[in-house]
């Protein structure tokens, strides 16, 4: 059939026709030629009356010549795509109505009809779905360029019961097998029995069509953990951890009762927060049936919202169910929230799905298939599970995280229904190979369709995009993981991250903005593009005929609370920006060697852990820096996580009560429960990077699964210097006498000069400020007789000629101040020889409260002693005779006269006088010294317990080489360190010259830099009296600077050659 635009037209072609000889000859159209077999019966049926049938138009026929003709034979329009004015679009070419006899006529011999055929009863399969997502083989199979079937990628089902995992449509598993079950490619994980609607989802995902081909489902290769909903929260975080499930289904939904009820739909639960907390936590791609009650009995129309509470998660895909041709199901369920958030997200085939069944193996349901979102939502499942095993192939390995994985369905979606998103469809249909193609682009290109960022409050940051045609519509999507909300707020978005795009004339254009809460109309409401988007965390910005040139993608932190949430700390949040026009941006990621090998282990209960190290070369600023981190831990509050470069170290992960297992995210993008990053921000990112994990508890053991660090570097020159914001902190209200820290850190530069700080009272009671002029200065909050306010003024001074002030309120109450006990101290213990004066001493105690103290002393568990000045600080006593050594206990009660008292014991030895003891060598803890250093021993913490005169006797007892000790019969000699690494060891003798001796050994380490040590561990020393080792004294090499560091250095190298001595 050929359809020529007019009569000069037909007779150009003329020629060609008469010239080929493949053409006898040519005819008008006649009506039958315009008909189908079973509309042409009817059309010659005089008992027809009218029938549904489907028209399709001539391509070059206009909206208005089609809606004029549907008018004039008043065929209503019973399915058809329309555009943003409500008009036919033409986007699916025909249009399903309703035609009496005459319009039948009418139709058919029209010159803008081409066909007409009798409305299609359509019994969609799985199949069918699959093509509807552009999911097919022949589409992106093995045997295509995708090389696509889900080998590999696990997914995860909860339902009300278990899948057959005999069924021969779930067989064949690869070895070895990600489920551990054999060949089977379905894991019964709980539950007793099974259910044909279990096996009906999980075929739609998995199924091969190994029985019936039309029952095909998605991801034929892919394996399946099959659940019972019970306990649904609890086993997918364990199902992530054992077997890191690509994506996790969910075929069901809360009751509602059979008539409209609004209580039920469009709030936020506890499931909904569970749900939003798990999927930002460990990186779960959650798809939630929307719900079937968009035709509810009871509903006033299109202004009913239809979606249950606990689907109307942020961070989920909750999905639409939809037709073969597109259209919405009628029972499925609408949005918008009860706060206008976009809901449901995406939609697939939900309609009449053919997929396996449970009463045998080679069961199927339906001759017809099932219809439900509980079919369409393992639709979009599949194609996820899809898209996971490319990504895992373009991306070596790295998580598939849920931001990028809805910014990308965003951004490919089949837009159906109002242009944008709406509250029916979402987005649009899920298209799988679109994508696929959207990955491939980015990964061929170098990381530029998909581009990570963190925003903190106020951050603007852009990205430059080149538009080389305004034929093709513009489209970025803007996607991140929000923090949980609480069931009660109004608003329930809590990340405000603004999507603008600003065309090369400085125009802005904004993202696609629903409604701000549920009303009337809501489920048809067409989206505005004329503001900022407040409700959703997917904004897609669309430009249906952008200008040439340059484009700028405009990301903006509006609202990004500090500590939104009990225990979230919320400095920085990350997002996804994506398109299908190439962005650029100066990024760069370092992977680890690991990703592309085995997993590292993090030694338990050590704090030393595993340190990686990331080389960067580039000497820009750093702009932003993210740590991507995939543990496998099974409790996750044992970790320790630490970023450093240069002299700035963040504390990224800091060990906690938590009993979850694993740590899957990005530090500060979607985990940020420590330390923000922002430290690095301005330095040069050249030199060395490392992430030291630790494990600080036994019992639990890890592996490092996946690590990377990427940052954003500033590659703009600096600007004209710009002024600083001064942030004095939040208000407090404190009491009266509470030491108040102020808090200027939160003031910032935006060219990152260094800021000076100055606070002044400017009203309230006087106070006396602390470290005026650093960032946290403090005071003591006055003595007040009823409730006062300070008010007290930060300025901040970019030391380039701009400065910002802030105020700070700080309200102190008047509170009766109350006693505090004090604490007793009755001394060290210590020895005197019998006959002797002995003076016990108490003036170590104290009072919190400066409360005078009175002092009571007696002695315990004897009664040697008669003790003179029993209540004062310091009483004395006359050791008694003894025939040996004898301890006894003195106990001493300070009270403050206010109610508070303390108690504390000293042990005093007594001497036998007739009995020499022997003294305690100390020759100083171990040490490094650096070559060619004077180093000298310390043995003067030696002592006696008669205080009998010393003498010192020092001998090299070790090491390679021989060094000459000057001084050796002193307490402090000193000896010249060689020029070679050697382990010097020396003892020290030391003589009480009454017959008893000691001794103790001190090692100095020699290396080329050396290290100065002071103070040291126990003893290691021995007396030939009975005595023993005793706290050892001190040992330096070129510095008296007592470095802890150092020190500690020094006892983990000397743990290390004591273990391997012993090995």
């Amino acid at each position: 059939m050929v359809r020529a635009k007019d009569a000069a037209a037909l007779q150009r072609v003329a020629g060609i026709l008469r010239n080929s000889p493949e053409v006898k000859g040519t005819l008008l159209r006649l009506p039958m030629d315009a008909c189908s077999e079973r509309a042409w019966g009817m059309y010659g049926n005089p008992d027809v009356n009218g029938a549904p049938f489907r028209v399709l138009f001539w391509r070059d026929v206009s909206v208005p010549q089609a809606e004029a003709l549907l008018a004039a034979n008043h065929a209503p329009v019973v399915e058809a795509t329309r555009g943003d004015d409500g008009h036919l679009d033409f986007e699916t070419p025909f249009v399903d109505t309703w035609l009496t006899r005459d319009a039948l006529t009418a139709f058919v011999n029209s010159e803008l009809v081409e066909w007409v055929e009798p409305t299609p009863v359509l019994h969609e399969h799985n199949v069918d779905s699959v093509a509807l997502s552009n999911a097919l083989p022949s589409q992106i199979g093995p045997a295509t360029s995708y090389n696509l079937d889900g080998t590999g990628i696990v997914v995860g089902v909860w339902d009300a019961a278990r899948a057959r995992d005999t069924h021969v449509d779930f067989q064949g598993a690869p070895s070895p097998s990600p489920i551990n079950n054999g060949t089977k490619r379905v894991l019964k994980v709980d539950g007793t029995s099974l259910y044909d609607h279990s096996c009906h989802v999980t075929g739609t995902i998995i199924g091969d069509g190994t029985g019936d081909a039309s029952a095909k489902g998605y991801a034929p290769k892919a394996c399946a953990l099959s659940y019972s909903w019970n306990s649904m929260d609890s086993e997918r975080r364990t199902a992530r951890h054992d077997y890191r499930h690509a994506a996790d289904n969910h075929s069901y939904g809360t009751s509602t009762p059979s008539t409209y009820n609004s209580s039920y739909y469009g709030g936020y639960d506890s499931g909904a927060q569970s749900s939003d907390i798990d999927i930002r936590d460990i990186w779960l791609n959650m798809c939630k049936s929307a719900g079937n009650d968009g035709d509810i009995s009871g509903s006033s129309g299109p202004g009913d919202s239809t979606c249950s509470d606990d689907s109307c998660m942020k961070n989920s895909c909750t999905i639409a169910a939809v037709s073969d041709t597109g259209g919405i199901a009628s029972f499925s369920s609408r949005g918008p929230t009860n706060d206008g958030r976009l809901i449901p997200h995406f939609s697939a085939n939900g309609v009449n799905l053919r997929s396996t069944g449970n009463t045998s193996d080679t069961a199927y349901l339906g001759a017809s298939g099932w219809s439900g979102t509980s079919m369409a939502s393992p639709s979009a499942c599949g194609s996820i599970v899809l898209l996971t095993q490319l990504w895992y192939r373009e991306m070596n390995n790295r998580q598939f995280a849920p931001d990028v994985v809805r910014a990308i369905l965003a951004d490919t979606a089949d837009d159906r229904g109002n242009q944008g998103p709406d509250y029916r469809y979402g987005f649009g249909i899920v298209d799988c190979q679109r994508a696929a193609d959207l990955i491939l682009a980015n990964s061929n290109g170098g990381g530029n369709h998909i581009i990570r960022g963190t925003v903190r409050q106020n951050d603007v940051l852009e990205y430059n995009l080149s538009v080389t045609s305004s034929s093709t519509p513009l489209k970025v999507v803007c996607s991140w993981l929000d923090i949980y909300a609480s069931t009660g707020s109004g608003n329930k978005l809590v990340n405000d991250i603004d999507l603008v795009l600003v065309d090369p004339s400085n125009g802005l254009h904004y993202p696609w903005s629903g409604l701000t809460s549920g009303g009337a109309g809501g489920q048809t409401y067409q989206f505005t593009r004329t503001g900022a988007n407040r409700r959703d965390n997917i904004e897609l910005a669309e430009v249906d005929n952008p200008a040439v040139g340059t484009w700028k993608v405009r990301v903006t932190g509006f609202s990004i609370p500090a500590n939104p949430q009990n225990t979230v700390l919320n400095d920085a949040t990350g997002f996804v920006i994506v398109s299908e026009n190439a962005m650029s941006t100066s990024q760069e990621t370092f992977e680890d060697n690991l990703n592309s090998g085995s997993p590292v282990s993090i030694p338990d209960n050590n704090t030393t852990g595993i340190t990686r190290t990331f080389n960067v070369s580039n000497t820009d600023a750093v702009k932003n820096v993210r740590v991507f981190t995939n543990i496998r831990h099974t409790r996750r509050g044992d970790i320790d996580i630490y970023l450093t470069h240069g002299s700035t170290t963040a504390h990224i992960e800091t060990s906690d009560t938590s009993s979850r297992d694993d740590i899957i995210g990005i530090y500060p993008d979607t985990r940020q429960y420590d330390d923000d990053t922002d430290g690095f921000i301005g330095a040069s990112a050249a030199g060395t990077w490392t992430v030291r994990i630790t494990d600080t508890a036994s019992g639990n053991t890890g592996t490092l699964d996946w690590l990377a660090i990427q940052i954003d570097y500033d590659t703009v020159n600096p600007p004209i210097n710009q002024p600083p914001t001064a942030n004095a902190g939040s208000s407090q209200t404190v009491n009266e006498g509470t030491t108040v820290n102020l808090n200027g850190g939160g003031s910032s530069d935006p060219d990152s000069d260094p800021l000076t700080y100055q606070w002044v009272r400017t009203s309230g009671p006087a106070i006396t400020l602390l470290n005026s002029n650093t960032a946290t200065p403090s005071f003591v909050a006055p003595q007040v007789s009823s409730t006062q306010v300070v008010t007290i003024q930060l300025t901040v001074d970019d030391g380039n000629g701009h400065q910002d002030t802030d105020t700070v309120n700080i309200t102190v109450n008047d509170v009766p101040a109350p006693n505090n006990p004090p604490t007793a101290n009755a001394g060290s213990n210590f020895s005197v020889t019998e006959g002797n004066t002995g003076q016990l001493n108490g003036n170590g105690s104290s009072d919190p409260d400066s409360d005078p103290l009175t002092y009571s002393w007696i002695e315990v568990g004897s009664s040697y002693t008669t003790l003179s000045g029993a209540n004062t600080a310091t009483p004395t006593f006359t050791a008694p005779q003894v025939s040996t050594a004898t301890v006894i206990t003195f106990e001493l009660t300070v009270d403050d006269g206010r109610g508070g008292s303390d108690t504390d014991t000293v042990d005093v030895t007594i001497l036998d006088s007739a009995v020499n003891n022997p003294p305690t060598a100390v020759a100083g803890p171990d040490a490094y010294a650096a070559y060619s250093a004077v180093t000298s021993l310390d043995g003067t913490q030696s002592s006696d317990p008669e205080n009998d005169p010393l003498t010192y006797s020092w001998a090299q007892i070790g090491g390679v080489t021989a060094v000459t000790l000057t001084g050796g019969s002193t307490a402090s000699p000193s000896f010249t360190a060689p020029t070679i690494d050697d382990t010097l060891v020396f003892q020290l003798t030391v003589d009480d010259g009454n017959g008893n001796s000691a001794t103790d050994t001190v090692t100095v380490f020699v290396n080329a830099t050396g290290a100065v040590t002071s103070g040291g561990g126990g003893g290691g020393g021995s007396s030939s009296g009975g005595g023993g080792g005793g706290d050892k004294g001190g040992c330096t090499t070129g510095s008296d600077t007592t470095w802890l560091y150092a020190a500690l250095l020094a006892m983990l190298a000397a743990a290390v050659a004591v273990r391997r001595r012993r090995a």
